[in-house]
């Protein structure tokens, strides 16, 4: 995420009684909902949950904000077992399983080193002692009258296809703006095992579209490579095993409600706005404020809004139409110069200098103004 928000402040500045409240689920919850979400103050309500039962009583312990609270429990979908059973999803043969996490080198290293990584990233180095409670999003949010829900987080190591299935109704019916999602790039052929190609297609009939997507390498035990924290995981090298996907709604998209039925007010547009500055997509955020300036009357505040999203040029403060006429003006600007190119400009200016006869005209030059 970004780490400031100047738009979700001016929303909080100049929309004080037109967002009610933000509303977040986090499945997954070990270490605490992110820090960045407590930007939307006391109109955050967010519940998280997680099956690790001492790291839920921590974290509701320690937890200072009236309106977020932890739930100890697995988030499952009941009717798993009916549409893809147990016997085939533990068949690696039937189910053509080309799942690869067991001959990766930091799979080869925990064992090696009988390293618990749920019981040291995910439980604060307690033991491990799972909860016997069990959930399904679309029962929680019913039962907890919880009327809106604006973002979900998703992120079980394994399970998260099961806790989508079990939210259906929740992101056909509550409003829901963007998930944030874990995903297995190798698993099971099947229509409801948990990989990257089955979330995907589930979430875009659902009206949502992928907006960034963070994969991790992880290197084969045969030739292990450097990982990427200070922790048995990622590596720098190596195939794809995971990712996490942003999933967010495209407003902005003209023939959005006829492909989709969602309602489109005010709030949700704010909330939708600051989701995308809050991920870094500040281009999809003005795009989203003025396709919705013909919807919204938001011409007293549209430029000032706009402005706010303009990056720096030159290392100088610009107005949005500014920038954006001197960006069409001078497409070259963009361009991404690497520093290999730069520096060989400056060996050819390096290698010009020393031609005698222009090394004669420079002294010339010096001489006139020294």
């Amino acid at each position: 995420m970004s780490a400031s928000y100047p738009l979700l402040s001016f929303f909080q500045q100049n929309f004080p009684d037109d967002v009610k409240e933000f509303s977040l689920i986090d499945v997954g919850a070990s270490g605490g909902i992110a820090s960045d979400w407590f930007r939307f103050g006391d109109r955050l309500k967010a519940v998280g949950f997680d099956p690790l039962i001492s790291e839920v009583k921590k974290l509701n312990h320690e937890n200072p904000h009236p309106g977020v609270h932890y739930e100890e429990g697995f988030v499952v979908y009941h009717k798993l077992e009916d549409v893809f059973p147990k016997t085939l999803r533990e068949d690696p043969i039937l189910s053509k399983n080309n799942a690869s996490w067991d001959r990766t080198s930091a799979c080869e290293i925990a064992k090696i080193k009988h390293y618990d990584y749920i019981q040291h990233h995910f439980n604060s180095g307690h033991e491990v002692v799972y909860s016997e409670r069990f959930f399904e999003l679309d029962d929680y949010v019913q039962k907890h009258s919880i009327p809106s829900v604006d973002f979900i987080k998703v992120d079980t190591d394994g399970h998260d296809f099961p806790v989508l299935l079990s939210a259906e109704k929740t992101l056909d019916q509550s409003g829901v703006l963007g998930l944030s999602v874990e995903c297995q790039f190798h698993g099971a052929c099947h229509p409801y095992a948990n990989t990257f190609s089955n979330i995907d297609s589930f979430l875009r009939s659902k009206g949502f579209s992928l907006f960034s997507l963070d994969v991790w390498k992880y290197t084969r035990s045969a030739l292990p490579g450097p990982f990427v924290y200070d922790i048995f995981a990622q590596t720098q090298k190596g195939p794809v095993q995971w990712g996490e996907a942003l999933y967010l709604r495209d407003l902005a998209d003209p023939n959005y409600t006829q492909k989709f039925d969602f309602l489109i007010t005010w709030e949700k547009v704010m909330k939708l706005a600051c989701l995308y500055e809050m991920f870094g997509l500040q281009d999809c955020a003005a795009e989203l404020l003025l396709e919705m300036s013909k919807k919204f009357p938001l011409s007293p505040h549209l430029d000032s809004m706009l402005n706010l999203l303009t990056p720096r040029l030159k290392g100088k403060t610009i107005r949005y139409r500014d920038y954006k006429n001197y960006c069409y003006q001078h497409p070259e600007k963009l361009l991404n110069i690497s520093l290999r190119q730069k520096l060989e400009k400056f060996s050819f200016i390096r290698t010009l200098l020393t031609h005698p006869k222009i090394r004669k005209v420079a002294k010339k030059v010096w001489n006139l103004f020294r």
